[in-house]
């Protein structure tokens, strides 16, 4: 990975986590009797409420991702690498990890489209991060009246338009956390 890209994905991950850190001020700042599990959000301040949880989940759960890899460019190579860092040695240890953030679904198809067992030089087989270079992530996206949520007992659905494509988020609340299911891309 070129350092433009390394420089890109550190500036993403910085804006996530600033990101994050305001909707989660912002939900505290808001804290009221809400839903319980399986409860549907009743009047707009508990669906906005939700919005704001959701959103949070997704935005820490696309963070998590990413921030378990480091650049890594073997001696006398050109090429970089997004390795994960050393305690995750599996893709199963990289799923591991995911499943506080992401359903076993969402854990599952974030590796399976986006982690690699690859051979890199001088450390092995290790787990690499592979991202598309159009890879969409929330953070860098402002909501808008195009944009749509619903959420339904367990269920939520987040469904944005950027750039002339349409990515839904699904999350569900598990053990009264919400966490990421899937993420389609179309």
């Amino acid at each position: 990975m070129n350092k433009s890209k390394w420089f890109i994905l550190m500036i993403v991950s910085l804006i996530t986590i600033m990101s994050i850190s305001l909707v989660g001020c912002s939900s505290a700042s808001k804290e009221e009797p809400g839903n319980k599990a399986g409860q549907t959000a009743e009047t707009p301040q508990d669906l906005e409420k939700e919005k704001t949880n959701v959103q949070s989940a997704i935005l820490i759960a696309e963070n998590k991702l990413t921030l378990i890899f480091e650049d890594f460019t073997p001696e006398g190579s050109d090429t970089s690498y997004l390795v994960a860092k050393s305690r995750y040695k599996t893709l199963d240890d990289v799923k591991k990890f995911l499943s506080q953030y992401y359903t076993e679904n969402g854990a599952n198809e974030a590796v399976s489209n986006y982690v690699k067992m690859e051979d890199v030089l001088t450390l092995g087989q290790v787990p690499t991060l592979q991202l598309p270079e159009d890879y969409f992530i929330l953070s860098s996206h402002t909501l808008t009246e195009q944009d749509t949520f619903t959420v339904e007992g367990d269920q939520a659905t987040l469904t944005v338009t950027d750039n002339g494509k349409t990515i839904t988020y699904t999350v569900k609340k598990v053990d009264d956390k919400w966490l990421l299911d899937n993420k389609t891309i179309k």
